[in-house]
């Protein structure tokens, strides 16, 4: 129901009436065994109700917090988590106490472009610019975009403004503080990269991940295993439980430690919504287990979610709790395949044969899992992230049985590592195991065309058909279980088909797009080249990334840096270690500035891309049957930023970018004067903010029939264009437009 907060309110209420009679559908054989069944669907629906009137109370608490306080203000707080530090920019989510003097308390993010040197839980005290989430431009990066949970956006603009203060205690610091310990042991005694992945799987910090091993746990397929779930919490608890029953403890006395320790582990973790969720779900359990009831894990999971939605309504935007929830239903609807699914078995016990009978019906299993898991998140997946790994299936297979092995020894190694042989011995254990997941993951990510984009036309539709496809499977009382597999099937030939369809049309042809950010996005079926003629802030190249996904890319062909700037180094670095690179293309330095940054980037990124080339200027470049040249570049007066041109032809066609202050050094050098040569011109003159003052003579050096595109409305005007309409196509975008190469 809390969609109708950010959409129509029919949809929400047909969305609930399809949850209720799903719901419904999959326990009508419990209510046979249950007679409280109706009592717990009107629960649900008061839970579901009181979420809704609680989610309203916090929109308006939330708008009235943005009107309130918007403007500079100084605030003090503690950082609840790091979502991103880097040298030239840094992201906490944070709790604010005290704004101006006035007590306070709700989340809020804060940004700075430089490094804070913030930590989790830390207090802290500074100057900023307060703001709403939806009033960011389009530059700025944000992990944090749940405008219900952080209502609000600081700015810190300087390092000067920010000071430490003395902190306070707080139960949550206190864990967190306890978190950061533990994590600290463990990269002391694992190496610092096995450590922050141990860390992350059994305490929750995937902030202490490196974005390369992010990336290539995402494109292995097995970026779910670094979220915090069932898995995680059932391997802890497990152990505890054998522990306990070995040691004779009474099953009320062991389901209480059990219950009081899972709760502790939560919060240690910072209560993340994948582990609130699986917590609900074993106190469900444990409690049909205190009372001698039949658990039902359906039932358990959508008590799990009211709960959580009625606590936090916000949560139903979170993109863990979505995960979460629909790939639980998948791992459960699963289960309800496989129980009914007859396998042929041996009879002769202990022979081979039987073995590798047993051996391929578990393989047949974790398929089905996988497949039924895929399915259910995959809407989910299509909207956030726009591409899905094909080595899912098979990784999945191996590195799930890794990453339980790599948890437990890690486990041990925290508890005895320092302390004799055995403690040694579980550290070099864990070391191996980890080592092996890091490696499996980067193998598989390196892979080339492993990545399947979702943003292919249609797919949205195919995806959403498939995933209704299945959950009707699930209601309705299929006798042949392998019926399942047919959504899947026919999402997969109708892919393929439609793939196919696109793949020949865009094979004609070469799109050349610009980026509102100045860049230009190259691309063909081969791929995608990206053309950097930005300043190089960390949000220009993002924004062409975007467009790259946008073309149903999953990789960068390659990078083509035209000038240097220092931010260029950190800028291409954060691109890579996020996204797959295959080539960098640097400009050749004309001073010792230039030659300082040109080593700094390859320093950076000589280990994540496969070819670093340097051209000369003015050098043809191949880039999909056409030709690419980046001139040399003028610097004038005192600006950082120089004036240059970029040139893409092909089949008798040609797109010039200018940029810098082209006006006052490449007309006069006549760069302009060559494109008379082409029958069809386009001419982008981008913007880098400085400003003209004096008439600019731009038309007299254009042939008629020229597309001209300015990104600067008053640049436009000071050429006068007014006589020149019928002699030229003027045009003025500050977004982008795509030009397709025929």
């Amino acid at each position: 129901l809390a969609l109708s907060l950010q959409g129509g309110a029919w949809i929400s209420f047909l969305i609930f009436i399809c949850a209720i009679a799903i719901f419904y559908a999959l326990t009508r054989k419990a209510s046979k065994r249950t007679k409280n069944l109706g009592i717990l669907s009107i629960v649900m629906i008061i839970a579901a109700l009181l979420g809704a009137v609680r989610a309203e109370v916090l929109l308006c608490r939330n708008e009235w917090i943005v009107e309130k306080y918007s403007g500079g203000h100084t605030i003090s707080g503690y950082v609840i988590e790091n979502s991103m530090s880097y040298p030239y920019a840094s992201e906490h989510v944070v709790m604010i106490e005290n704004i101006d003097g006035e007590n306070v308390r709700f989340k809020s993010v804060l940004l700075a472009e430089f490094d804070t040197d913030l930590s989790r839980g830390e207090f802290f005290s500074c100057s900023v610019e307060i703001m709403s989430i939806y009033s960011l431009s389009e530059n700025d990066f944000l992990s944090n975009d749940n405008d219900l949970e952080y209502p609000i956006v600081c700015r810190l603009k300087s390092f000067e403004d920010l000071s430490h203060t003395e902190s306070e205690f707080r139960l949550s610091i206190a864990l967190s503080s306890l978190n950061s310990r533990l994590s600290a042991r463990l990269k002391s005694l694992l190496n610092t990269e096995i450590g922050s992945l141990a860390s992350a799987l059994l305490l929750g910090n995937r902030e202490l991940l490196a974005d390369n091993v992010l990336r290539d746990f995402k494109r292995a397929g097995v970026y779910h295993m670094l979220a915090l779930s069932g898995m995680h919490v059932a391997i802890l608890i497990g152990i505890l439980d054998s522990l306990f029953k070995k040691l004779f403890m009474k099953k009320w006395l062991r389901l209480t430690f059990l219950s009081l320790l899972s709760l502790f582990y939560v919060a240690l973790t910072g209560f993340q919504l994948s582990a609130c969720r699986a917590l609900v779900m074993l106190l469900a359990v444990y409690l049909s287990l205190a009372f001698r009831l039949r658990s039902d894990a359906i039932t358990s999971l959508f008590i799990s979610a009211s709960v959580i939605l009625l606590i936090s309504p916000a949560s139903l935007y979170d993109l863990g709790f979505q995960l979460s929830f629909l790939s639980t239903f998948g791992v459960i609807s699963s289960i309800m395949i496989i129980r009914k699914t007859k396998w042929r078995e041996n009879a002769e016990d202990g022979s081979l044969r039987k073995a590798i009978s047993h051996m391929l019906r578990r393989v047949a299993e974790l398929s089905i899992t996988s497949s039924c898991v895929l399915i259910m998140t995959l809407p989910v997946i299509t909207q956030h992230f726009g591409e899905v790994s094909l080595a899912t299936f098979i990784s999945n297979l191996f590195m799930g049985a890794i990453c339980e092995i790599f948890m437990i020894l890690s486990l041990i190694a925290l508890m005895l590592g320092g302390f004799g042989i055995l403690g040694t011995f579980s550290v070099f254990l864990a070391s191996i195991a980890g080592g092996f997941m890091l490696w499996g993951a980067e193998i598989l990510a390196n892979l080339e065309n492993i990545m399947l984009s979702l943003s292919y036309p249609n797919t949205s539709a195919l995806v959403i058909l498939c995933f209704f496809a299945y959950i009707l499977l699930l209601c309705l009382p299929v006798a042949r279980k392998y019926l399942f597999a047919l959504p899947f099937v026919a999402l997969a030939l109708l892919m393929c088909i439609n793939i196919g369809a696109f793949e020949i049309e865009r094979a004609k042809r070469v799109s050349v797009e610009f980026v509102y950010s100045d860049e230009l996005v190259i691309s063909s079926s081969e791929g995608a080249y990206i053309c950097d003629s930005s300043a190089g802030r960390y949000g220009a190249l993002f924004g062409a990334l975007e467009k790259v996904k946008e073309g149903a890319f999953t990789e960068i062909k390659g990078v083509i840096l035209t000038h240097y700037h220092s931010y260029h180094s950190v800028s291409l670095y954060k691109l890579v270690r996020n996204a797959k690179v295959r080539a960098l293309y640097l400009p050749m330095p004309q001073n010792e500035d230039e030659a300082a940054v040109l080593s700094a980037i390859v320093d950076a990124v000589s280990d994540e891309v496969e070819k670093i080339y340097v051209f000369e200027a003015c050098e043809e470049l191949d880039i999909f049957g056409g030709i690419l040249t980046v001139s040399q570049r003028a610097y004038t007066g005192s600006y950082a930023a120089p004036a240059f041109y970029v040139s893409y032809s092909r089949g008798g066609s040609i797109l010039t970018l200018f940029e810098g202050n082209f006006f006052e050094t490449s007309i006069g050098d006549g760069y302009l004067r060559n494109l008379g040569e082409y029958d069809e011109k386009i001419c982008i003159f981008g913007s880098d903010g400085r400003a003209h003052e004096n008439r600019i003579e731009l038309y007299p050096y254009l042939v008629e029939g020229t597309e001209i595109v300015f990104t600067d409305r008053d640049t436009m005007l000071l050429t006068y264009p007014e006589p020149y309409l019928s002699d030229f196509d003027i045009f003025v975008d500050t977004v982008y437009k795509k030009y397709d190469f025929k």
